[in-house]
This record gives structure tokens, sequence and C-alpha cells, in this order.
């Protein structure tokens, strides 16, 4: 018997993000020299870096892009962090607000996931499948989400 293979990807994020960070950092650094030269505030600068490395921290480290679910294992992939778990492992999802969601772990905590496209709800009708003893239902976010943001591909895929 085949393991069933399915997930969600939000490709546009994977490169997009890296790509982001890095103009934002050569912004930063160009900053810090107008600093230097006393043409710019520096604790702007300062400010500006402290954000800068705050949304670093989630969006390249803590927010996934990527859930693959390859029979009873789930893999969650950020730009810069790989988790890998069990499906028995997971306890129910949710959200924060449209495109930004979260598989919440047995054990307390959370996989937060970039949701924002289409295919979200196809995921976790799938995830029902191989863990049906755990309610996985699109939270108000995914169907509000699922409404405006109709022309966008969807990021379920199934093999």
């Amino acid at each position: 018997m085949s393991e069933k293979v399915f997930g969600f990807r939000n490709t546009r994020q994977r490169w997009s993000l890296p790509i982001g960070f890095a103009a934002m950092a050569a912004g930063a650094v160009s900053m810090g020299v107008s600093a230097v030269r006393g043409t710019v505030p520096a604790g702007f600068v300062a400010m500006f870096v402290a954000v800068l490395a705050w949304n670093g921290l989630w969006f390249l480290w803590l927010m996934g892009h990527t859930v693959d679910v390859v029979g009873d294992r789930v893999v969650w992939r950020a730009v810069l962090r790989r988790r890998e778990l069990a499906v028995a492992d997971f306890d129910g999802n949710g959200n924060l607000i449209p495109g930004f969601g979260w598989l919440t772990l047995r054990g307390g905590g959370r996989l937060w996931v970039l949701t924002d496209g289409r295919g979200w709800p196809q995921f976790l009708a799938a995830l029902n499948e191989v863990h049906p003893d755990r309610p996985f239902t699109p939270a108000w976010g995914e169907r509000f989400a699922q409404r405006q943001l109709a022309g966008r591909r969807s990021g379920f895929y199934e093999r």
C-alpha cells in the first residue's frame, strides 16, 4: 500500500521573503552609513534595524511557507528552518488574521504557516482524512480569504 502524499505550499514566499529582507538589510546599512555622517537620525536607524530583525526572525525562521504530509509524517518548512513531526502530534488549527494560520501541537505551541492564497482549506480537509480524531476546519480568516483571494493559484497539492 502506498502512503498518502499531500501538502500546502506558498511558493511565492519561499523566494520573495529572502530577496525582500536582503533589500531591506542593504537599506539598513545605507542608513547606518548616513547616521554616522549625521544626515539621518541614529534613533530612526536603530528603530528600523530593530523592526527589520524582529520581522526577519518571524518571516525567515518562525513562519512556515510549506507543510508536506508523507504517510504519518509532517514536514514544516520556513525559509531558514525545518521541522518534522508525526501527524498524531497535531491537535487542531487556527489563524490570527487572513493569511497567517497555524497548526496547534498536542504538547502546546504552534507551527505558524503563511496561508494566503487558496488551498489551505483543502489541505485541512486532507489532513482530516489521515488524522480523523482531531478537528481541522478552516478558521474565520481562511473562510474570509477564500472569498477575497479567488483569483490566486491554489497552494494545495496531492500526489
